[in-house]
Formats: structure tokens, C-alpha cells, sequence
């Protein structure tokens, strides 16, 4: 959690509350189904290339978890290539 807080320092300026929360689920659903429960203004996400160009292994590459992320939230996802 130490180093999640870090990546977003407390004198960034921010006008909004911003909550870390790590949890384990299978990405997409849980990524959602957490950020319903929560009433989330924003999904902001971490993704990177993961470096296989196989086909059958396109479905679990992050660039995937995050569309299918971005296509089930009920609010807005920022992407963040790392």
C-alpha cells in the first residue's frame, strides 16, 4: 500500500478524495463489480505491453483486461501506459 500511495504524492494538488484499495479478483469483473459497490467517480488504470504476440494469448494481455474493463464500468477509465 506504501507504494501505491507513493505513486500519487499528498501535494499533487488533487481536489478530490482519492481512496487506494488493492484487492484480489479476476480483473475485469472485479475491477467493476469494486468500482459499482463503491460509487467510483474514475477508473485509472496501469497497463504495459506485455510483450507476447501470440494470438491465443491476446485475451490476457492488460491492453485486454483494460478494454473489457472500460467496456462493462458505469464511469469513466483512464488508462496509463507504465
Amino acid at each position: 500500500m506504501k507504494q501505491l500511495r507513493n505513486l500519487l504524492p499528498s501535494n499533487s494538488g488533487l481536489k478530490c478524495k482519492v481512496e487506494h484499495l488493492v484487492e484480489f479478483h479476476f480483473a475485469p469483473e472485479g475491477i467493476t463489480e469494486v468500482a459499482t459497490e463503491r460509487d467510483v467517480d474514475m477508473i485509472v488504470m496501469g497497463v504495459r505491453e506485455s510483450g507476447m504476440n501470440a494470438p491465443r494469448l491476446a485475451a490476457r494481455t492488460p491492453w485486454a483486461i483494460a478494454h473489457e474493463v472500460v467496456c462493462r464500468a458505469k464511469c469513466p477509465v483512464l488508462t496509463v501506459r507504465a
